[in-house]
């Protein structure tokens, strides 16, 4: 069977979007709703949204997770991966927290990357945030130590360890960690 150019490229398209509506493998979410609570400890915002309804990402709730993660210096949105929130969601579980995830930074604009990398140590020149798929996070009532296992137990992405800045950062790029 021989596929023109743009047949091949529908095809192309068509199973890339249908495979970035799936689950990462290694997480193996079961649920046919997710629901995710986020809180914002500097502004002081929270989100309740419904991402995943019946095996589909809900595109309303991906867009309110996206602009909440938003640059806070700048206020520019871009969309999170669905990946990056899946592992927040599963992270989430995994602590059988009630309280929300506190996120400590999402997305970061190319701007403020690069200034953050200019004036302190730890923040890498091309970091996951700058594409929408890393967050920095922590949790009440739950050791900084104990969410750093949870998420390496994961084994869904990137983790590192800060424990004097009290977070933890995930991100959905190879698995490991620092």
């Amino acid at each position: 069977m021989t596929l023109a150019r743009r047949d091949f490229l529908t095809y192309s398209l068509t199973t890339a979007a249908a495979l970035t509506a799936l689950p990462r493998s290694g997480l193996a979410i079961p649920s046919t709703r997710r629901q995710l609570s986020l809180y914002d400890p500097r502004s002081l915002a929270s989100l309740d949204v419904e991402y995943w309804v019946d095996g589909w990402y809900n595109p309303d709730g991906l867009a309110r997770i996206s602009y909440f993660m938003r640059d806070s210096r700048n206020d520019h949105v871009i969309d999170m991966d669905p990946g990056l929130v899946d592992i927040l969601y599963a992270l989430w579980q995994r602590t059988g927290a009630s309280d929300p995830l506190h996120i400590i930074s999402g997305y970061r604009s190319p701007q403020t990357n690069a200034h953050l990398a200019a004036t302190r140590r730890g923040v890498a020149r091309n970091s996951y945030h700058m594409y929408g798929r890393a967050a920095d996070v922590t949790l009440p009532h739950y050791s900084i130590y104990g969410l750093r296992e949870a998420a390496l137990s994961l084994q869904a992405g990137g983790v590192g360890y800060y424990p004097r800045a009290e977070f933890v950062h995930v991100d959905n790029g190879p698995v490991r960690d620092w």
